[in-house]
């Protein structure tokens, strides 16, 4: 049974950046660190796929579980995390930079140093560490010299092993987490400069050691499930979902405070509702440049460049005006708000104190970079900010 660490060290760093941004996702961790966890101690996992578009929160996931591993030293599971970018790149470069960075994540995990991590040896250097893990001497020695006969296929054949191999011999687990995994077969070429479209082929066998079983992900679903259903029954399939409303909300109060965002109970369900407790949504809300330049006028900085304002009259005078609200829930048609508001059903309507002083109020639409505009539900929900 897997306990948590006391502390988490982030010995990978997280894209996510601020690492308080990560809220949730319980479903999934009550699995990989529950049943899948439990079976992998009973040598009896089998390798999972997670599957969902981009900006899901896959990596932020796969991260953060990598990260809770590296904190329990005593377990005997050591996470080893590679993502395969989209980048052409020659099959012998490939399986140096493979075998180079599971080198230093397992000499990480073992001495529980981050530098490893955080500022990685190429397989150049790594004559500087195989002395720590002997284990991995006689791999590194064989990679070396399929290089030097340009047998490509046979380095990438010790590279993929390595994992298995080094966690049957040295009766530990290893868990490998792949992401991106659909670009092995598009992005590694042969000597000859054709792309290697089996690539995943690899992994026919590789797949079912319980030893060092696989977690891959890919943001290109199509590419991904037709490469995991080709290797037949290898995965099982993981659809991650949207946050849940729990943990969406507690994500939205998250993201409020850490972007100093006023907000009560009412915006938090409008930003729910219009969401749908989708990452990407909740993220681009606070990040946008709505939610910016609304910090900044809460601040008292106001002062917009004369182009700026004739920019705007004329968008003005072209779009015509919308009902202005606030995060508070609250309509406000006597005075500005501060507040970036969602608005549904992108109908534009006029009031009769704007129609009194048009050039004095009004709002104005943006381009898709500082507006999210979403479909939810058949209607058109657009991110709206009173200037």
């Amino acid at each position: 049974m897997f306990r948590m660490p006391e502390k988490i060290t982030y010995a990978l760093p997280e894209l996510i950046g601020n690492t308080e941004l990560f809220v949730g996702r319980k479903k999934e961790f009550d699995f990989f660190l529950g049943e899948w966890y439990d079976r992998l101690i009973g040598n009896i996992a089998r390798s999972q796929a997670i599957v969902a578009r981009r900006k899901k929160g896959k990596t932020a996931f796969l991260q953060r579980l990598f990260n809770i591993l590296w904190s329990c030293p005593d377990t005997g599971v050591i996470p080893f995390y590679f993502s395969v970018r989209e980048m052409k790149t020659t099959l012998a470069e490939f399986s140096k930079s493979f075998f180079a960075t599971f080198t230093n994540h397992y000499l990480s995990f073992l001495e529980k140093n981050v530098e490893y991590l955080q500022n990685p040896y190429s397989f150049e250097l790594l004559d500087r560490l195989i002395e720590k893990v002997p284990e991995l001497s006689r791999h590194y020695e064989s990679i070396k010299r399929y290089k030097a006969e340009n047998e490509w296929g046979l380095m990438w054949e010790v590279a993929s092993r390595a994992p298995s191999e080094i966690a049957v011999t040295q009766k530990i687990k290893i868990v490998q987490i792949l992401e991106e995994f659909q670009n092995l077969n598009e992005y590694v070429f042969d000597y000859r400069g054709q792309k290697i479209d089996s690539l995943s082929g690899t992994y026919l066998d590789l797949a079912e050691k319980r030893e060092a079983p696989l977690i891959i992900s890919g943001s290109e679903v199509h590419g991904l499930l037709e490469i995991v259903r080709k290797l037949t029954a290898r995965f099982e399939e993981n659809v991650l979902e949207n946050l849940p409303e729990e943990e969406a909300k507690e994500a939205i109060w998250k993201y409020a405070e850490i972007y100093r965002t006023k907000i009560d109970n009412a915006g938090v369900d409008k930003l729910w509702n219009l969401t749908r407790g989708d990452p990407l949504y909740i993220y681009a809300l606070f990040s946008s440049y709505h939610n910016a330049k609304k910090r900044l006028r809460s601040r008292g900085q106001r002062h917009r460049s004369v182009h700026a304002r004739d920019q705007e009259r004329t968008d003005f005078q072209n779009l015509g005006r919308i009902p202005r609200r606030s995060f508070l829930g609250s309509e406000r048609k006597g005075c500005e708000t501060d507040y970036a508001v969602p608005v549904s059903g992108g109908q534009r309507t006029h009031s009769s104190a704007n129609n009194q002083r048009p050039q004095a109020r009004y709002n104005r639409f943006r381009t898709e970079n500082e507006a999210a505009k979403v479909n939810q539900s058949g209607s058109n929900l657009i991110w709206e900010h009173r200037i």
